[in-house]
């Protein structure tokens, strides 16, 4: 299974970056991070699952965000935040619906899957963080108090092997192909439990797509496009109470296909806007200008010329020449004889 990790050191140069558990050195973000993380607001708790095909490969992808550091701030002062995404196969289903049952929980506060996170992430002078990814492994993180993860049965709750689960409509896994699938709620203590608890006890939906999303501030249309089969977000509002909001749906398209269409959905729905405001005002735009009154051109006047004083040069204005001394006759005195 993959691992990233994203967070930051403590100097101005080492800002936000993902290593990977493979070279422990820095990584371009995941190309299944960057389609999808437009949909969450990493800043704060939340939390992505979503499988799609990548080659000839089925990929289920968990993405937690916003876990603050216990002790670590940056040169600011602020705390440093973390996240985590897991990246397994189709059979890797139960492992990754565990942790993503104890993300929820320690969003209520009531599980130390931040605190594992924080104490798996420390300084380091070359990257400004190193990470053990082997205290984030899927296989160590499944195994809580509350279930004991085993080899993976998808026919059993959370991967427990347990054949006489499926006798038991209370305890076994059911069935995700239900007409109730695909609802939105607000995101709330109340409502993150109830979707941990069914995290608990159902598969996920068969078909490619966005699972499950919980952040802040998404709206609901935005979760609605996207075609989530379970959403949670501040920005939705309570339906009914107690109940979430049926929205329908449909998985099955490839990779990222769901949120690729829903923001060429919004695109398209203002260019049709667009287009229809200027059908409208284009004509309302013609007809005032011709009810405009038409004006008598005014005859443009001939400048009258101004008449100017004529000032007489004067020899300071000129150049001096050489003044020429007049010519005196000699003046002849007489002689002595």
């Amino acid at each position: 299974m993959e691992i990233y990790v994203q967070s930051r050191g403590i100097a101005q140069k080492h800002d936000y970056s993902w290593l990977d558990k493979d070279s422990q050195k820095r990584v371009a973000e995941p190309e299944q991070v960057k389609e999808i993380q437009h949909l969450i607001d990493s800043e704060g708790h939340s939390l992505i699952l979503w499988r799609g095909d990548r080659g000839d490969r089925e990929e289920l992808l968990l993405l937690v965000t916003g876990f603050r550091a216990s002790e670590r701030t940056d040169f600011r002062g602020r705390t440093i935040l973390t996240a985590v995404a897991w990246v397994g196969e189709k059979d890797d289903e139960g492992k990754l619906r565990a942790i993503a049952v104890r993300a929820l929980q320690s969003f209520r506060g009531e599980d130390l899957l931040n605190n594992k996170i924080s104490d798996a992430v420390q300084p380091d002078n070359a990257e400004g963080f190193k990470v053990k990814f082997e205290a984030l492994a899927a296989e160590e993180l499944a195994k809580t108090d509350e279930f004991k993860y085993e080899e993976p049965n998808l026919t059993s709750k959370l991967g427990i092997a347990d054949e006489r689960a499926a006798e038991s409509d209370a305890t076994s896994v059911k069935q995700p192909n239900a007409p109730e699938n695909y609802r939105i709620a607000p995101n709330n203590d109340d409502e993150i439990k109830k979707l941990a608890d069914e995290l608990k006890q159902r598969k996920l939906p068969e078909g490619n797509g966005l699972l499950v999303v919980v952040t802040r501030f998404t709206p609901a249309k935005k979760l609605k496009e996207a075609g989530v089969w379970r959403g949670l977000s501040t920005q939705v509002e309570r339906h009914e109470e107690g109940k979430w909001e049926e929205i329908g749906g449909e998985l099955g398209l490839d990779n990222f296909a769901i949120p690729l269409a829903a923001r060429g959905g919004e695109l398209l729905k203002k260019f049709w806007l667009a287009g229809a405001i200027a059908i409208i005002l284009i004509p309302l735009l013609v007809i005032m200008l011709h009810k405009q009154p038409t004006t008598k051109p005014q005859t443009p006047q001939t400048p009258q010329p101004t008449p100017q004083t004529i000032i007489q040069p004067t020899q300071e204005q000129f150049p001096r020449k050489m003044r020429l001394q007049p010519n005196h006759p000699p003046q002849i005195t007489p002689s002595t004889w």
